[in-house]
């Protein structure tokens, strides 16, 4: 699985989750999907990919990350992905997020 089919399986997640997901036509060091859910909280998602370890942002991306979602009133968020698992973190606390509308 390559970036493309990661992204992807989160769209998925997310959608399955209960929220809409839009991917944005430029993503480079931003985000890769955004996802609104029903409460009209967003989350500007970062997607990586590895089969060995977690693999996490460079301070580049990161910094672009929580810029644009903060223009946005938004949450950055990285989407670990492994062929096993998606583990969804807040890009400013590192804390687990729980991608279900509450």
């Amino acid at each position: 699985m390559k970036g493309k089919k990661a992204e992807k399986r989160v769209e998925s997640s997310l959608k399955h989750s209960g929220a809409n997901v839009k991917s944005p036509k430029a993503s480079r060091g931003s985000a890769d999907k955004i996802a609104r859910w029903p409460s009209g909280k967003k989350w500007f998602v970062q997607v990586k990919y590895s089969t060995k370890k977690l693999r996490g942002l460079s301070e580049r991306e990161r910094n672009n990350l929580i810029k644009r979602a903060e223009r946005n009133r938004g949450t950055p968020v990285l989407a670990q992905v492994t062929s096993k698992d998606i583990i969804y973190r807040s890009v400013k606390t590192g804390k687990k997020l729980q991608p279900k509308e509450r």
